[in-house]
């Protein structure tokens, strides 16, 4: 279904945006174009809905509260809207956009935008109050053919009784936003009730499994947002990536209803389940590889952080760049042994000139590793959003309902242009039947708030790069040793000949499911090898937790090992055809607990730590 609402007057939605032109704006997106959002849309369609149904003598519960609201047996409206049990109702709705080229340069341009004055009146005097003085930034009421568009999506088929009331409510709909009762906000609003391109398939080019695997790609449609647990306080914040429990909770949720129950099992239960990972942002399309955090061993200059960019076409040194340290601090580990302690690293910016301390710097992605200052990218940029719980009977803001949610914007305006966000990971354990089933899906809901606005994606599924282990690891003990050398003259006396060297680099928090006195017990009960030895890593734990949708309960906090957390180990060379089967059944598996839900994935000797090392290999 869609809602065509056209607005007659000026428009002021407020909550959604800050400004420093005026006390209070009206909502818009990152390009300045007006927006209704859609958690507005749903609470006054919601609010008439329920006078409707009440006049009929339908028992409605009172939605002002949580406490009034009906928990065992929930309404009609509850089951059309919502309820307080936290299950979702039967209808989405999206943010209310304007679909017209000339309403967007009107807009952009800000000649569509008036401000308005205004000043606090006593009551009792019936004169302005003192210091009282406010404004406020609507949209200009001499605008003509003023539309914008909403979507509304049933997850549910709604039945006659509550399709009928609900195309009541939406013709009863005179007004929308603030200052209604001072003519703002006045619209009427249209419902076209075609259903017909709800049920969309995939679209993308036929996938070559191999492994298993496959390659994920999301585009985000909506604003995003996604934690690990509910918050106890008012404040809803989000990670910057989508965790694999979040999108393997969206997939099941989509095919719940649509596959027999055996089939679902066999996709989402038990030890040949599907495994998602962690799926991280990027601005571009990417093939056959997808972004991986940086790791923990990676530096950068204290007084010029960050990558070195183009700007403007030319050539322009913002930063100093970004190095990782992981081999070079082993190789000196190596040589402190030798020299029994008396060598200590001092890492230095090596730019001309500068000589400045390194700091840790991985608060980022990355793709190509061997350049990484122009395919890397920082954490995409979150904004709040303001939003007050209304009260149904008295039509005011409940005291004490004041919340904001912390999310991600579905793209990024940089010189003007818009770029597009994508989210990118894989998943493992495919098979034929498993595939085709996904294959089905092209649009995903997923994150918080769903119903309202947010976390709409669209799906699409790619053939995966092939594995190369033993490559990486050729490459890695090459570079090993050629950065030894540069090091120290006679490397062979600091690397052992009958061993061979490979690294493990965490793109996702690892639970290892129990724990030891030492993180090197740990992580050799973890990978299982005999004969294993910890050289060198740099580590940070932190406690992951999550939310079950299915049984509406929080998961319990668990201490893991963090993402980005790098490590050096050592085998003999026997064990070398081993090591790599081990790679080959556990790359896209994962290592420790609860690795369907994105937890434990890692890569096998990662290149960043030698085509980007601080001293490069000859």
């Amino acid at each position: 279904m869609k809602l065509k609402i056209k607005v007659k007057t000026n428009l002021l939605i407020g909550g959604y945006n800050s400004s420093t032109v005026a006390d209070k704006v009206t909502a818009r997106d990152e390009r300045g174009l007006p927006i209704i959002p859609a958690s507005a849309i749903k609470g006054v369609i919601r609010e008439e809905f329920e006078r409707i149904a009440r006049a009929k003598g339908i028992d409605v519960c009172d939605s002002s509260s949580p406490e009034t609201m009906h928990n065992s047996n929930p309404c009609i409206a509850c089951k059309v809207f919502g309820g307080v049990t936290g299950e979702e109702g039967k209808l989405r709705f999206s943010d209310a956009v304007i679909k017209d080229e000339r309403l967007e340069e009107l807009f952009k341009n800000r000649t569509g935008y008036a401000i308005r004055d205004g000043v606090t009146i006593s009551r009792r005097f019936k004169t302005a109050l003192e210091k009282r003085y406010f404004n406020f930034e609507a949209t200009s009421n001499f605008i003509e053919n003023f539309y914008l568009e909403a979507e509304v999506v049933e997850l549910k088929p709604l039945d006659d009784e509550e399709r009928k009331l609900f195309k009541l409510a939406v013709r009863n709909i005179y007004g929308i936003g603030g200052s209604k009762s001072r003519g703002y906000g006045i619209v009427t609003i249209e419902l076209e009730d075609d259903t017909s391109g709800q049920k969309e398939t995939f679209s993308g080019s036929e996938i070559e499994l191999r492994d298993g695997v496959c390659l994920i790609k999301l585009k985000v449609l909506e604003p995003l947002r996604a934690s690990s647990e509910k918050p106890t306080s008012y404040f809803y914040d989000t990670y910057s990536y989508i965790p694999g429990s979040v999108i393997r909770g969206a997939f099941a949720k989509q095919l719940k209803d649509k596959i027999d129950t055996v089939l679902f099992n066999r996709i989402f239960l038990g030890k040949n389940a599907l495994i998602f990972s962690n799926l991280y942002p990027w601005y571009e399309e990417v093939d056959q590889v997808f972004p991986k955090p940086f790791p923990l061993s990676m530096m950068s200059c204290k007084a010029y952080p960050g990558f070195k960019r183009n700007i403007g076409g030319e050539k322009e040194e913002t930063s100093h760049g970004a190095k990782d340290i992981l081999i070079p601090s082993f190789i000196i580990d190596k040589i402190r042994e030798k020299s029994n302690g008396l060598i200590y690293p001092n890492w230095i910016c090596l730019e001309e000139d500068c000589g400045e301390s390194l700091i840790p710097y991985f608060n980022g992605y990355y793709t190509v590793p061997e350049n990484i200052d122009e395919y890397s990218i920082k954490s995409p940029p979150k904004k709040f959003v303001t939003k007050t719980a209304l009260s149904r009977s008295l039509r005011t803001a409940v005291e004490g309902a004041l919340y904001s949610y912390e999310i991600i914007e579905p793209f990024e305006i940089e010189d003007g242009k818009e770029k597009d966000l994508y989210f990118y990971g894989y998943i493992s354990n495919l098979t034929g039947e498993t595939l085709e089933e996904l294959k089905k899906i092209n649009i995903l809901y997923l994150g918080g708030a769903r119903s309202r606005g947010f976390g709409k994606v669209k799906v699409q599924l790619f053939p995966l790069s092939p594995l190369e282990p033993e490559k990486l690891l050729c490459d890695f003990n090459e570079s090993l040793r050629s950065i030894g050398e540069q090091l120290i003259c006679n490397v062979k006396d600091i690397l052992d000949n009958n061993s061979i060297y490979f690294s493990i680099t965490l793109i996702s928090d690892l639970i290892p499911g129990e724990w030891s006195d030492s993180i090197e017990e740990v992580m050799l009960k973890v990978i299982g090898f005999n004969n294993l030895k910890l050289e060198k890593c740099f580590i940070d734990t932190c406690m992951v937790g999550g939310w079950n949708d299915a049984l509406k309960i929080s998961k319990d906090l668990t201490p893991a090992i963090s993402m980005g957390s790098s490590f050096v180990f050592s085998i003999p060379k026997r064990d070398k055809d081993e090591l790599l089967k081990w790679v080959k059944e556990n790359q896209y598996r994962g290592l420790g607990v609860r690795r369907e839900e994105g937890f434990g994935h890692f890569l096998f000797c990662a290149p960043i730590h030698y085509g980007n090392s601080l001293i490069k290999r000859r």
